[in-house]
C-alpha cells in the first residue's frame, strides 16, 4: 500500500530528463475528455469515465473502475476491481486496494490506504489506513513526500 518507493523512482528519473510515457492497455475504455498525467498506466480492462483527471504517475490496474468526474492525484495506486464512483477526488500517494468501492463524492485524503475490500461510505482524512464495511479507520501514519 506504500507508494513512495514508486514515487520517489519517478521523480528521480524524471528529473534526470526523462519523459515519462503513458501505458495504456488495448482493453482499457477511455471516456470522453479525460486527461492523462506522465507516467499513467491504465491496465487491461481498465475503465476511467469521462470528466475524469488522473494525475502523473497513477496506476488504474486491471479491471478498475473509475466513472465520471473523478480526480485521482499523483502516484496513486487503484489496484485490480476497485470501484469508483462518480465525483470522487482521491489526493495523492493513495493506495485503494483490491476490490475496494468509493461511493460517490467521497474525498480521499492524501497518503491514505484503503484496504482490500473496504467499502467507503464517507470522507476519509489524509494519512490512515481505513479496511472494513463500512470502512474504519485503523491506523494513523505518515507518509514520506521528499
Amino acid at each position: 500500500g506504500d507508494t513512495s518507493q514508486r514515487r520517489q523512482l519517478f521523480m528521480r528519473t524524471r528529473n534526470l530528463g526523462f519523459q515519462m510515457v503513458q501505458a495504456v492497455h488495448p482493453s482499457a475504455l477511455i471516456g470522453w475528455n479525460v486527461s492523462l498525467g506522465a507516467g499513467v498506466a491504465l491496465l487491461a480492462g481498465s475503465i476511467v469515465n469521462s470528466g475524469t483527471t488522473l494525475s502523473a504517475n497513477v496506476i488504474i490496474n486491471t479491471g478498475a473502475q473509475l466513472d465520471h468526474d473523478c480526480y485521482v492525484g499523483e502516484h496513486t495506486h487503484i489496484a485490480p476491481g476497485a470501484r469508483i464512483a462518480g465525483g470522487v477526488r482521491i489526493e495523492g500517494d493513495v493506495h485503494v486496494g483490491i476490490g475496494a468501492t468509493l461511493i460517490q463524492g467521497v474525498h480521499i485524503g492524501a497518503g491514505t490506504i484503503i484496504g482490500a475490500g473496504a467499502v467507503v461510505l464517507k470522507d476519509v482524512p489524509a494519512h490512515v489506513t481505513v479496511v472494513g464495511i463500512p470502512a474504519q479507520i485503523i491506523k494513523q501514519h505518515t507518509t514520506d513526500l521528499e
